[in-house]
């Protein structure tokens, strides 16, 4: 039997979601202290923190991602297609989730089956054995100024002697130091901050992630832009690294809005644990030699690296295996790439201005799984640059919006994407599609804005055959379904085997205006799949035909979704009557496959 997807092929996405990346476990509401918030004001400590659901649950509108945007982090490696964190993929074991506060004594709200909401508010709540075990991870902003109003704050700027005391009872796993102080202060304030980091690094032996730095460099408005909001870049001294090389368990590091010389002295211990470096905005001539280690697994760079920066370092670093660029000024991907990484799992190359990749620049990348190559400049592709990575699962090749420097995400949100280059002239999209040798292990493929690959070749899609046109076994296990951009204007664009073969939790529509009639399928597929039955309205919102009511289809969707909906069009009772007799016998065939 074939599976038929009839619409016009202009941008595509299909996903399948390989057992290897999440967890299998339902995500859970749970408290996670990463944006536990601590604020010195005049030496008092104000604790805060923020209760929100993990995985895919997260959204882009939350407050959860909002602040993930300015923390320099190292995300949960379940946030892999989360619109921050599009195609990391990352498998690096570092803090798990779970739950710092015990049910049900404290239990605050509604439980709805295996979620649970918990008072992280009260920090005189104890630690459960697993919150013990995943421990803290904190945030302090070292402030000289009060960002609502500009005021000076009174020294001190650091936490309190009675502070430091109250956190000697937490298990603190991580520590981000975010500075949001007075350039004119900048020497005694490095100092300060150092002198503080020592004592809190010397009374927490048990952390092993460390941040330092605030990306967000400018906190100032139109109407007040003195000198004072430009956030300095630091310079970190001999005393800085020093402190780092004294944390026993340092194994993951994150250095954001500072400018490393070249000069620095780095104790050689430093790196003893180390497996996981972020830079983000960081100001470099060369990559340090430091990083280079066999240790070393993830490594990111984000605003940092650009056609001036000898990158050469780069070709050092044989246990690698997660690689991530993004919004850099980096041109050019040279042969190889990576040259020592072969073990590489996953490389991200998202949102630069890379206009060429060399030849072979990937040959050695045996072992790769996950490759994005979104947002950049390129409009041409080596034919056989992936002709050696056998094990690729997915491929990101979207190209830039037509008229503006933003890619579509996954959450059917935009992303800013090469915010710190001018919007091209001319819409850069690749010539073609280059060769992917084992198109069948493909398990998610985007290939939005590139509407060369299927012009020059209309069959282009039946190569994958976990994307079109596979055995019903193997559709299974397809989870989500990206139909973003695409017209939806055929009257049966999702056919009926659709519904009846796959055990679809997503449907993404964006916003279809083009859109004709509603196929009883999807309305199928809203009775069946929550995250469907949330996500369809919204995009039907767009269309004239839901928005205004016009014909029968309104009424169709509202009885079939609405218990006790009663139809407003009497005219409609039997084309609707019809329609949900059709749907039922959708769902009883469905029961009856082997897909389940």
């Amino acid at each position: 039997m074939e599976i038929i997807l009839k619409f016009g092929w202009i941008f595509l996405v299909l996903m399948v979601l390989p057992s290897i990346l999440c967890s299998t476990e339902k995500p859970v509401v749970f408290c996670d202290d990463m944006i536990g918030k601590y604020t010195a004001l005049a030496g008092n400590l104000v604790l805060g923190s923020y209760e929100f659901p993990i995985m895919s649950t997260s959204t882009g509108g939350s407050i959860t991602s909002l602040s993930d945007n300015n923390i320099p982090k190292l995300m949960h490696p379940c946030f892999s297609l989360s619109y921050v964190n599009n195609y990391k993929n990352l498998m690096f074991a570092r803090f798990e989730c779970g739950d710092r506060r015990p049910p049900p004594s404290w239990l605050t709200g509604s439980v709805i089956g295996a979620k649970r909401k918990i008072n992280c508010s009260d920090w005189a709540l104890p630690l459960t054995e697993k919150g013990v075990q995943d421990g803290i991870s904190l945030t302090f902003t070292y402030g000289t100024y009060a960002s609502g109003d500009g005021k000076d704050l009174t020294p001190p700027y650091t936490l309190d002697e009675k502070s430091m005391e109250y956190l000697d009872g937490m298990f603190i796993k991580g520590l981000h130091i975010r500075p949001m102080v007075d350039p004119a202060k900048e020497a005694e304030s490095m100092s300060d901050i150092e002198s503080m980091f020592e004592s809190f690094t010397h009374r927490h032996p048990e952390i092993i992630h460390i941040a330092f730095g605030n990306q967000i460099t400018f906190f100032g408005d139109t109407y007040r832009n003195q000198s004072k909001y430009i956030a300095p870049r630091f310079i970190p001294t001999s005393k800085f690294w020093t402190i780092l090389s004294n944390v026993p368990a340092l194994k993951s590091l994150s250095l954001a809005v500072i400018q490393i010389t070249g000069q620095e002295s780095i104790p050689a211990n430093m790196t003893r644990n180390l497996q996981a470096i972020g830079f983000y905005n960081v100001t470099m001539k060369s990559i340090p030699s430091w990083i280079q280690t066999e240790l070393l697994q993830f490594l990111e760079f984000s605003v940092t690296l650009s056609d001036e920066t000898d990158i050469s370092g780069l070709d050092n670093l044989p246990g690698l295996e997660h690689f991530i660029l993004t919004e850099s000024n980096l041109s050019n991907i040279k042969s190889p790439f990576l040259a020592k990484s072969s073990k590489l799992l996953s490389l991200t190359l998202q949102c630069n201005a890379i206009s060429s990749i060399a030849a072979g620049a990937f040959d050695h990348l045996t072992q790769l799984k996950f490759l994005n190559l979104a947002g950049n400049r390129l409009v041409s592709l080596p034919e056989n640059l992936l002709i050696n990575l056998n094990n690729l699962v997915t491929l990101d090749l979207k190209s830039l919006d037509n008229s503006s420097n933003t890619i579509q995400t996954y959450n059917e949100m935009s992303m800013q994407c090469q915010a710190n280059l001018k919007t091209p002239a001319t819409r850069l999209i690749l010539d073609s599609m280059p060769n992917v040798p084992t198109p069948t292990n493909l398990m998610a493929l985007d290939i939005r804005g590139q509407e060369n690959f299927l012009k020059k070749n209309r069959q282009l899609l039946g190569d994958f055959k976990n994307l079109e046109n596979m055995s019903l076994e193997g559709l299974c296990n397809l989870n989500d379904l990206n139909l973003v951009g695409n017209p939806l204007s055929d009257k049966e664009w999702l056919g009926e085997d659709i519904f009846v073969n796959l055990n679809l939790q997503r449907i993404r529509m964006g916003s279809p205006k083009s859109m004709t009639s509603v196929p009883d399928s999807l309305i199928a597929f809203m009775r069946t799949a929550s995250q469907i039955m949330f996500s369809t309205p919204i995009s039907l919102n767009s269309v004239d035909l839901y928005r205004y009511k016009i014909g029968c289809d309104y009424d169709t969707i509202s009885t079939a979704t609405v218990f006790g909906y009663q139809i407003k069009n009497s005219s409609c009772e039997s084309y609707v009557e019809a329609a949900i007799d059709k749907i039922r016998s959708m769902e009883l065939l469905k029961m009856s496959t082997e897909c389940q």
